[in-house]
């Protein structure tokens, strides 16, 4: 349905057990569509092949623009996957992988990302085990961006 349906534009997908393999089924339909802009899969049971499926997506889909896959289980290696590709995308604006596990290691791997990628406005990044000295190292690596990179940190306002 997702494959072939560009009604939807707003697709909350939360709180859901669908775990890397139904994320599988749910990337590869919606590679293809160009309708859907919002993009919820929060507290779905997500890990790192989750993540890496959702990297895929990225690349393939440029409709997008706001993919929460907050509070599920992924680790810097999704995060590193996802960071890779965010890169290049320039449709995601926002993304928003608080409550998961990805550590200093995940969170070093989108320090280049939002340098480079200036479409890319907000990631929220609490709530991921990463430490006060990580994130004081990362902002200390160009203090010309320290507001860009104080995105990394920053909650969603209500």
């Amino acid at each position: 349905m997702i494959k072939t349906n560009f009604s939807i534009v707003d697709l909350n997908l939360s709180w859901n057990e669908f775990g890397d393999r139904g994320i599988g089924a749910i990337g590869e339909a919606l590679k293809s569509n160009r309708s859907i802009t919002v993009l919820n899969l929060s507290r779905s049971d997500v890990g790192d092949d989750g993540a890496r499926t959702f990297a895929s997506v990225v690349v393939a889909n440029s409709s997008i623009g706001s993919l929460d896959l907050g509070s599920n289980k992924i680790t810097a290696e999704g995060a590193k996957a996802l960071a890779t590709v965010l890169k290049t995308n320039k449709s995601i604006t926002q993304l928003d992988l608080s409550g998961n596990r990805i550590g200093d290691e995940g969170a070093e791997s989108f320090v280049s990302t939002i340098l480079v990628n200036k479409a890319l406005s907000q990631i929220v990044l609490t709530d991921n085990n990463v430490s006060e000295t990580k994130r004081n190292e990362i902002q200390e690596k160009d203090k010309k961006k320290v507001i860009e990179l104080a995105k990394l940190f920053r909650r969603y306002s209500a």
